[in-house]
């Protein structure tokens, strides 16, 4: 049998001795220790890595007494040892009371730059703790946002005030930045004006300042730079330049300076302005002129001319006086002119472009004297002249009484491909006018509505007769196709026929005709091919390809070739018929079958079971054969079986 004995330590007792007796035999004696040490801690830091010079910050939580029981006390002496030549770098009370078993302690400043293992140790702990940081070199770098360049663009002589640049300088790097200063050099150093700093310490608490920079006022034309350094302990530079342009005043300038205004076509008179370094039109002043007379359309300027304008004559002369906010005035001089002439007509073309070798169709309309009357004489000399070298093509005597003003003519051919300006000149009107027509080259084209291939498809070896197609030859061109032909070539060009075309001359009155092409008779099996090639003047040529195939006649099939028809269990019988060449079954023949024994639904041939079948016994074979239209015939055995026949041992 056995026995279970249950002990436990409570207190702070950690060692027991225990004898136990039995009724027989020997007593045992045993002693128990207590080994639970449930007395720790953890550790964490505020930060991995610290600066050269920087206290640590190092969290203590879930610390514990021997027991187990959080520290809680407002004196525990802390220990903190680095194993760097720092040594101990804290050694004090630290306080537990306020979050038991938790305290922050920061330890003295770390000098050695290296990765520090901190071991602590906490009375009234058995074991201690460690912990690692990083200490890092310091480093000492400013940043300016000015960038590598600031500049204050082009200002006109004579500015104020002058521009000016604000620049932020920040501490970009871990160590201190101290004596902050700023100062100018280079070629035009004296033109510039920087302030010092804000501030000459930039630290983790305050680390941006700025300073100003700005040009002189007072210099004189011409570009200045400077370069702007500002610098600091532990050997701290930056700089950037400054640039800076003074210039001499622009004036404004227009453009045309004079303009004419024509009494006879009044138009709207415009210049343009360039401001330059002036910014508005201010006024314009000038005989007559207000300013309902003009505007700004943006930079164009407008002088409108239905206003003071229609007052002046011919040969007047009228200077504008135009006054900026700065700068000089322009004077815009206007010259009034009248070119009405009111002898004149005018000029269209029946068609803008002609072939070569035709003639063009000229339209006078509007045609005045002098006086402004429309012409009407039915004499009047009419002459018109190509800039080409075709000359003159119209010379004669023209009527223009029907209507008075208005003529319509058909000048010689034009050979000469190219644009004609043609100008036309009328007896009595002062001056001539032209118009433009574009004689063009013929062109020799034709179309076949054959396309690449004529495909005759597939005939039977003696097919008669043949089948043929009719082509349309259509002139596309401008110019009269000549000489049409049709020829055959290739391989098989023995085997088709072509016929020549109905005519063989196409122009614009008659575009199109026509020609047929066909296989011959009595073609031997096999694929034959040929080449249609249709041509005329002027290296006119298209073609097609025809094709034919001749193949044997292919008889009909039918499948199944046999049936079973049973007499217990009657039923109809059906073949699919595959006619190939043959069209039509035109009967069948067999022993008792007449037409109203089968029928066909479309190729399947169906016998009906409540016919002749009905005649037949138990191992009865009648034979059908089937009659086409072309081809042999075929032949459809039924075998009679009679399943409800008794089954004889």
């Amino acid at each position: 049998m056995n026995t279970y004995l249950d002990y436990k330590l409570t207190g702070e007792v950690s060692e027991a001795t225990l004898n136990i007796g039995f009724d027989e035999g020997n007593d045992v004696t045993f002693t128990i220790i207590a080994i639970d040490d449930k007395s720790n801690f953890d550790l964490e830091m505020e930060t991995a890595a610290i600066n050269q010079g920087d206290s640590a910050k190092v969290f203590i939580t879930n610390a514990k007494e021997v027991s187990g029981n959080a520290i809680d006390g407002s004196e525990v002496v802390v220990t903190i040892t680095s194993d760097q030549p720092d040594g101990i770098v804290f050694e004090n009370t630290v306080d537990f009371s306020n979050t038991p078993g938790e305290a922050q302690i920061t330890t003295a400043v770390l000098s050695t730059v290296a990765t520090h293992k901190l071991t602590v140790s906490i009375d009234g702990v058995t074991e201690d703790a460690t912990v690692n940081v990083e200490v890092e070199v310091h480093t000492y770098t400013i940043r300016l946002d000015a960038g590598h360049l600031v500049d204050f663009g082009s200002y006109i002589e004579g500015y104020d005030p002058a521009p000016k640049k604000t620049v932020q300088i920040e501490r970009t790097g871990t160590g201190d930045i101290e004596n902050l200063s700023v100062a100018l050099s280079g070629t035009n150093e004296g033109d510039f004006t920087v302030t010092q700093p804000g501030v000459t310490t930039l630290t983790d608490v305050a680390p941006t300042t700025t300073f100003i920079v700005k040009p002189n006022t007072g210099i004189t034309i011409g570009a200045i730079t400077a370069t702007v350094t500002g610098t600091a302990n532990n050997n701290v530079e930056e700089s950037f330049e400054v640039e800076f342009e003074v210039r001499a005043f622009e004036d404004a300038t227009i453009n045309p300076v004079t303009a004419d205004y024509d009494l006879g076509t009044p138009a709207d008179i415009t210049t343009e302005i360039t401001f330059n370094d002036a910014e508005t039109l201010d006024e314009i002043t000038g005989y007559g002129i207000g300013e309902e007379d003009w505007y700004l359309d943006e930079s164009i300027l407008v002088i409108k001319s239905d206003g003071f304008l229609d007052s002046f004559e011919a040969g007047d002369i009228l200077a504008l006086t135009l006054e900026f906010n700065e700068g000089a005035d322009l004077t815009f001089e206007i010259t009034v002119i009248d070119t009405t002439d009111y002898s004149g007509f005018a000029l269209e073309m029946e068609k803008a472009a002609i072939n070569q070798g035709d003639s063009a169709k000229v339209v006078i309309t509007n045609a005045k004297d002098v006086s402004g009357n429309a012409l009407d004489g039915s004499e009047v000399a009419v002459t018109i002249t190509s800039d080409q070298p075709d000359g003159i093509v119209f010379d004669d005597l023209v009527n223009f009484s029907n209507p008075p003003g208005e003529a319509q003519i058909i000048t010689n051919e034009l050979n000469t491909v190219a644009t004609h300006k043609l100008t036309v000149s009328i007896d009595g009107v002062t001056e001539d006018a032209s118009v433009n027509v574009v004689v063009e080259a013929l062109t020799y084209t034709i179309s076949l509505d054959a396309g690449d291939l004529i495909d005759f498809g597939s005939y039977i070896e003696g097919y008669d007769p043949a089948p043929k197609e009719v082509v349309q030859i259509e002139r596309t061109g401008t110019g009269d196709i000549e000489n049409l032909s049709v020829a055959l070539s290739a391989a098989n060009e023995g085997d088709f026929t072509v016929t020549q075309p109905e005519v063989t001359t196409l122009d614009e009155e008659t575009p199109i005709t026509t020609f047929s092409v066909k296989p011959n008779t009595g073609i031997t099996m096999g694929a034959i091919t040929a080449t249609v090639t249709v041509t005329a003047n002027n290296y006119v040529e298209e073609s097609f390809n025809v094709k034919l195939e001749v193949r044997a006649f292919e008889e009909a099939t039918i499948n199944p070739s046999t049936a079973e028809y049973d007499l217990g269990t009657p039923a109809d019988i059906t073949t699919e018929i595959t006619f190939n060449d043959a069209e039509t079954l035109d009967g069948i023949s067999g022993y008792g079958i007449d037409v109203n024994d089968w029928y066909l639904d479309g190729n399947i041939l169906v016998i009906k079971s409540d016919g002749f079948l009905e005649g037949f016994q138990d191992n009865d074979t009648v034979t059908l054969t089937l009659k086409f239209n072309e081809g042999a015939d075929l032949t459809f055995d039924i075998t009679v079986i009679d399943t409800n026949l008794p089954i004889v041992f």
